[in-house]
């Protein structure tokens, strides 16, 4: 098994018995991955890569006390948010951690656990309820484009939004930035792919290799 496919995946939800169900629902998972309930004492006791599930309580409360961005930066862990519309954290913390999934808690078992997948793979997820079309969005890193035009992950991720024919600001409110900022993303894609307008955007979009 290579490392791609393996990992541990922690459980730190706000409430117990959602842990629990958690944990029962991910056992299928059990083969590629390790799942636990327990946090190790200190964060930097955490191994590379490894897949931290949270609720929104928990994840700020590590977050204000500062434990948690620089670990995940260091060993390259990745965290899914499970939450809803009504209990969402503050989007200028979502920007500060590494969020890779944010993932409605009404989330069905067989997709969480493709989520979870594709999160290890090194893709993103947000679902369609934190969306105006209720279309699931997967924004996956396309190598080639960010090679060739040093693209980063987050123009990436505003450009396949635009894709999907999403205005300025609904992908601020999708990615938790500004609508200045999603302006700002527009110009250095066009400026770097070397076109036009949005329109020739998704043109050299919907043209790279694997689309």
């Amino acid at each position: 098994m290579n490392e791609s496919t393996q990992g541990t995946i922690y459980i730190v939800h706000d409430y117990f018995l959602i842990n629990e169900g958690l944990q029962k629902s991910l056992r299928p998972l059990t083969e590629n991955f390790q799942l636990t309930l327990k946090i190790p004492y200190s964060f930097q006791e955490l191994p590379r890569r490894a897949i931290l599930i949270c609720g929104p309580d928990s994840l700020l409360n590590y977050t204000y006390r500062g434990e948690l961005h620089p670990v995940l930066k260091e060993k390259k862990c990745k965290v899914i948010l499970l939450t809803d519309e009504n209990s969402k954290p503050d989007p200028n913390h979502l920007m500060e951690i590494h969020i890779k999934a944010v993932v409605h808690s009404n989330v069905e078992t067989k997709e969480l656990q493709s989520i979870i997948r594709l999160v290890n793979e090194g893709k993103t997820y947000v679902s369609p309820e934190f969306y105006k079309t209720k279309e699931p969005r997967l924004v996956a890193i396309k190598t080639d484009l960010k090679h060739l035009s040093n693209v980063t992950d987050r123009e990436l991720q505003v450009l396949r939004c635009i894709t999907n024919e999403m205005t300025n600001k609904e992908i601020a409110k999708a990615l938790f930035i500004s609508p200045r900022t999603v302006e700002t993303h527009r110009r250095n894609l066009i400026q770097k792919l070397k076109v036009k307008s949005s329109v020739g955007l998704v043109k050299k979009y919907l043209q790279s290799p694997g689309m």
